[in-house]
């Protein structure tokens, strides 16, 4: 399948254009221009619109009127599979064009206006709505690789950049608000994009399978990363979110292979299922205070991921979101958590955990693939879940100090003084043992051990304290 027949069959299977058109419409082919189809709009308007062009020409004109029709639209089938068209002609009576129509002449390289239309306009070949505030579509041949976009635009159509296939640069006015579906979908040498802080909506699939697309920069002021926005851009290798941003859409980032680094996340609240799925580069991305919900599946196949922090704000890990990150060895659970969902943490390789109180559900198989895990070990409260589904489970559980306790308060009386100092240095010399619990919360550097250091470390805060 050619790559604007792709385009075209994804674009309509997840897009509807509403078009102001009689229900009763009859299609005719129109024995006055051979090589058009048309289906009438209205009979007692004698209007109809182009369906099909089944020609062969390089230079094509649209009539303004066939068999006693005049023509006033151009619809989505008016173009399919017009490999041989170069400069399509559209005369004065067109007042609609379907915005999926032109994507069948991919050879295009100059689309013409007749100067009396008062609905579009071309420039240098590349059509416009009548004022240039909406750029409708840009040739996909044309054989620049730059383009500078008019300062009288505002908003880029649907499709209006799609299978462009030299451009590898586009500068964007400082004005322009909006970017629509597709709107550079499948532009396979364009290297880099920034977008202006005027642009206030992304659409979804702007980007989509743009292979070449290393370095985007984005509005200060979009509120959401639409669905597939830059899905199979495999070039990117990373992106700054910029705090606007309160949504990551489903499969926004998906198969982003290149893609190492993602930040500025602090304002994202939610992440769409799939969005940074199989992001095989992704080492690192820091989940902000304010994400409240992520999809399923968000970030599995994030083979490099090393790290994560699940803000307490987030009520459930959903299902299979880290599945298959295998390098993942460190993962912060905060508290405020609820639930841990169905294969969340399947075939990662950290080997302990440390599960909150709050946490009240885990799926049976949330670390197990097959009965297969590289967890031995889950840290937690007593009598916790966390401690009831690692006895369950058959994983090591090592029941942590109260998060309220005073670091080397060994006898839990609240203060710090010359008692816990003294159990300590019983501790230390393997006089006494005790839960470990009370071993965590006694071993002040965290080494694993309760020693002289640890000793020496209460007595200074004890100093410290008196001095205060």
């Amino acid at each position: 399948m050619s790559a604007s027949k792709k385009l075209l069959s994804v674009f309509l299977a997840f897009t509807v254009f509403v078009i102001a058109l009689p229900i009763s419409r009859i299609d005719i082919s129109a024995s006055g221009a051979s090589d058009f189809s048309i289906t009438v709009i209205s009979e007692s308007n004698k209007t109809a619109e182009i369906s099909g062009y089944s020609g062969s020409d390089e230079n094509v004109t649209i009539p303004s009127s066939i068999n006693g029709y005049t023509i006033t639209s151009i619809g989505e089938t008016a173009f399919e599979e017009a490999d041989t068209v170069l400069t399509l002609t559209i005369p004065d009576t067109v007042e609609e064009i379907n915005p999926v129509a032109l994507i069948g002449c991919p050879a295009a390289t100059d689309f013409i206006v007749d100067a009396n239309n008062q609905y579009f306009t071309s420039e240098n070949g590349v059509l416009f709505d009548k004022y240039k505030t909406q750029l409708i579509r840009y040739p996909g041949a044309k054989g620049d690789s730059s383009y500078t976009v008019p300062s009288s635009v505002s908003a880029i159509g649907p499709m209006a950049f799609a299978l462009c296939q030299s451009l590898t640069s586009i500068t964007l006015p400082d004005d322009l608000e909006s970017i629509v579906d597709y709107a550079f979908a499948y532009c396979p040498m364009l290297e880099s994009i920034d977008i202006p802080d005027s642009v206030m909506y992304l659409g979804s699939f702007a980007f989509t399978n743009c292979a070449s697309l290393e370095s985007v920069t984005l509005s200060e002021n979009m509120d959401s990363i639409g669905d597939n926005t830059f899905e199979e851009c495999s070039s990117l290798q990373s992106i700054d979110v910029p705090q606007s941003v309160t949504s990551i859409g489903e499969y926004a980032f998906l198969n982003c292979s290149a893609l190492e680094h993602v930040t500025g996340m602090e304002g994202v609240e939610t992440i769409g299922e799939r969005a940074f799925v199989y992001c095989s580069a992704l080492t690192d991305i820091s989940l902000g205070d304010s994400l409240t919900s992520m999809g399923e599946v968000a970030f599995a196949g994030c083979s490099s991921l090393q790290s994560v922090r699940i803000p307490s704000a987030v009520n459930s890990v959903s299902n299979y979101a880290f599945q298959s990150c295998s390098s993942l060895n460190n993962v912060v659970i905060e508290n405020g958590v609820a639930q841990i969902g169905s294969g969340a943490f399947m075939s990662c390789s950290f080997n302990s955990i440390t599960i909150p109180s709050s946490v009240t559900s885990i799926a049976e198989d949330a670390f197990i693939n097959n009965g297969n895990t590289s967890l031995t070990t889950i840290y937690g409260y007593a009598d916790s879940y966390a401690e009831s589904y690692a006895r369950e489970y058959g994983f090591t559980f090592i029941e942590l100090p109260d998060p309220d306790a005073t670091k080397g308060d060994l006898n839990s009386d609240g203060i710090l003084d010359s008692d816990d100092v003294d159990l300590m240095i019983e501790i230390s010399l393997g006089i006494r043992t005790v839960k470990q619990s009370l071993m965590l919360l006694g071993d002040m550097n965290n080494d694993g051990v309760i020693d002289g250091f640890d000793v020496a470390a209460v007595d200074r805060q004890i100093s410290s304290n008196n001095n205060n």
